[in-house]
């Protein structure tokens, strides 16, 4: 039967069942005892015949109204009828375990050989295999016909005489050849010693090569061998032994770059007057000044992003009489400035770092380590400094990596620092001492820098009568290429264990008056997830319809760090006779196909959740009531009990673990409610 009817507010259509226009069959013939029934609800929003089913329910009876219709006393049973139209087909149930490997079967007849086919192209060829047992000698074949003999070629350099062997038997005498004329007779010397043998003959030319073989049948394919592990230390002997490995592969070393004479771009530019003149390098490196301040002053001011129009503050520096150079590590992009009241500098230079060949090394020191670290940083790159870290020069600090202390100091009073560098703690080697004098009469406070390097685990620390110092540690560490990052790479979590980069999304602000007696409520857009992160309220209520079930949570706390999906509805019904209000914030992120976002309601009709093969599952919030604990069944079959809030603890749950509510056994305990909201990813 149809009924057209119109819903309230929040969507609820009250209908009597069998009070609608018939489509088909008798409502008043239904023998309601004598079989199970079923109502399926389907709706057309548009108020035409295009329904879509919202649900089937079991009708239950009620016990004493089926006794008073009969009045006790059973009537004569009716035929058999017809059969019910099928129900439609239920959701597909997870896919059980994958059962034990069942036991091989007998091996089938041989075929017959098929015919051979075309032989295919020429593999390349394998790797030389393992030298096998020498086979018997062949039988000698026909000698070839002799080839002509080749020109003669070049004679080699004599090698140095062998030991002589043991004379041999006389050979049988030749015969007496023809006497020749005779020779003048020269003078006689002292008997020489026998010369070398003289080189043989050149080989003569190959003749042409005989007809191919026809081909052989091809073996069978022998069993994979298993993967190699790969033996870092016998890795690390080879390459010792072999002197051109470090320039031949190039282990790379930190090295400084072609140095840049910027003497001509300082001077030109030198003002005392803001703003002054801005640089910004596009690699790591230092900048390196020499000049003579002769009581003159400069301020060298360095920053992450620009400083005009208005300049720097700050940094000034008078030194003495007398010539200084300073070395100042610069990053990438950043920008600096240099002004002085002279009218120029001696010297500058750009210096940048890069990366080298480390021919320095010697390969005998190669280990294991050496050479596991060297097949982990394959590709190299140029070294960078990393990221700026303040100095508490109040305590002892340990060096997490190689770098540099870098810093500055300012003081009005003679003062001197002293700076401890050591592999020890509690060292008492001096690194790098920081002394300044002030004449009488002057009162210009004096500022200068230090840069000391530092290698890695070494401890560190100050001790100095002068309270104005400013330290930063500078770490070195390998870069790209092109010595330069991208941001593209860089990414901000957000707060929460959420399943993507909300910094991605929309920010998401939900601010509703509620009046008394009303429902208000949102719905997640097309195609975005929502990240819900705060709320207050005051007089609401919170209920939440997701895949079909509709969730009273009562108190709306329980939004914060959920999500929610496209699609998903929030409803706030009033909870006062007064008016109130719900503010809330969050972010909308485009959905992703790897992420599937689930709310999973368990209670005593459904106590069971089983995470799907090939995802695991991220619990970021958890609502229970009526429950006692869980129980956990992982993969291995493994079970234990434990308290309700661990799925959210834990950072993720394989594949196929079962998850099982367990009601409070106190008889006074509410109904068992236990529903876990978070996301599925790929394994």
């Amino acid at each position: 039967e149809s009924h057209n009817a119109l819903s309230t507010q929040i969507g609820l259509v009250n209908l009597s069942i069998g009070e609608g226009t018939i489509i088909t069959g008798i409502f008043s013939t239904i023998d309601w005892g004598s079989h199970s029934y079923f109502i399926q609800v389907g709706v057309d929003v548009t108020g035409g015949n295009n329904y879509v089913t919202m649900g089937t329910t079991q009708l239950r009876s009620v016990p004493y109204a089926l006794y008073a219709e009969t009045s006790g006393t059973p009537g004569t049973p009716g035929p058999q009828g017809p059969p019910g139209v099928d129900g439609l087909d239920g959701q597909d149930g997870a896919d059980g375990a994958t059962g034990p490997q069942g036991p091989a079967g007998n091996d089938g007849a041989d075929g017959q050989d098929g015919a051979d086919g075309a032989t295919g192209p020429q593999g390349p060829i394998g790797l030389t295999g393992a030298q096998g047992i020498a086979g018997n000698d062949g039988a000698d074949g026909n000698d070839g016909a002799v080839g002509a003999t080749g020109p003669q070629g070049p004679a080699g350099a004599d090698g140095q005489d062998g030991q002589d062997g043991q004379d041999g038997n006389d050979g049988q005498d030749g015969a007496t050849g023809a006497i020749g004329p005779q020779g003048p007779i020269g003078l006689t010397g002292p008997p020489g010693n026998d010369g070398a043998d003289g080189n043989d003959g050149a080989v003569g030319a190959t003749g042409p090569p005989g007809n191919d073989g026809a081909p052989g049948v091809d073996g069978i394919n022998g069993v994979d061998g298993i993967d190699a592990v790969v033996d870092y230390d016998s890795l690390a002997n080879l390459i010792s032994a072999d002197s051109t490995f470090i320039t031949t592969v190039g282990v790379e070393n930190m090295v400084f770059g072609d140095y840049e004479d910027i003497t001509s771009q300082i001077n030109s530019n030198l003002t005392n007057i803001a703003p002054y003149p801005e640089y910004q390098q596009n690699e790591d490196g230092f900048l390196y000044i020499i000049l003579q301040p002769s009581n003159q002053w400069f301020q060298i001011s360095i920053d992450s992003v620009s400083m005009l129009p208005n300049g720097p503050s700050g940094g000034y520096y008078y030194p003495d009489n007398g010539n200084m150079s300073l070395l100042i590590p610069l990053k990438k992009d950043y920008y600096w400035t240099f002004s002085s009241s002279l009218t120029y500098v001696n010297k500058a230079f750009w210096i940048p770092l890069e990366s080298g060949v480390g021919s320095s090394s010697s390969t005998s020191s190669l280990d294991s380590t050496t050479i596991a670290n060297m097949i982990a940083g394959a590709g190299g790159g140029n070294m960078v400094f990393g990221d700026i870290t303040p100095i508490n020069t109040s305590v002892e600090t340990q060096a997490l990596s190689d770098g540099f202390l870098y810093g500055w100091f300012s003081t009005s009073t003679t003062s001197e620092t002293e700076i401890f560098c050591d592999t020890f703690s509690g060292n008492t080697t001096v690194r790098g001492m920081i002394s300044q004098y002030i004449q009488p009469g002057i009162t210009l406070s004096r500022k200068g820098m230090f840069n000391i390097p530092i290698k890695k685990n070494e401890y560190f620390s100050f001790l100095s009568s002068n309270t104005g110092i400013s330290a930063f540690f500078i770490p070195l560490e390998g870069g790209n290429s092109s010595n330069s990052s991208s941001n593209s790479s860089f990414q901000i979590n957000g707060p929460g264990n959420y399943a993507q980069n909300i910094y991605n999304g929309d920010f998401f602000l939900l601010d509703q008056v509620i009046n008394s007696g009303s429902t208000e409520y949102f719905i997640v857009p097309s195609g975005k997830n929502l990240y819900f992160d705060d709320i207050t309220y005051i007089g609401v209520t919170c209920q939440i319809y997701s895949d079909g079930n509709l969730f009273n949570f009562g108190n709306p706390n329980f939004l914060e760090e959920l999500i929610l999906k496209e699609g998903d509805s929030i409803l706030f019904p009033s909870s006062s006779s007064s008016q109130g209000f719900v503010t809330g914030y969050g972010y909308l992120v485009d959905t992703d196909s790897n992420i599937e976002i689930v709310n999973i309601l368990l209670d005593v009709s459904s106590p069971t959740y089983t995470v799907p093969t090939n995802k695991k599952i991220i619990i970021t919030n958890i609502l229970s009531d009526g429950t006692e604990d869980i129980t956990l069944t992982l993969s291995n079959n493994q079970s234990f009990n434990t308290n309700t809030h661990m799925p959210k603890n834990a950072d993720y749950l394989s594949p196929n673990t079962i998850i099982q509510a367990n009601p409070n056994p106190n008889p006074n305990a509410p109904p068992m409610i236990y529903i876990m909201s978070g996301y599925l990813i790929n394994n």
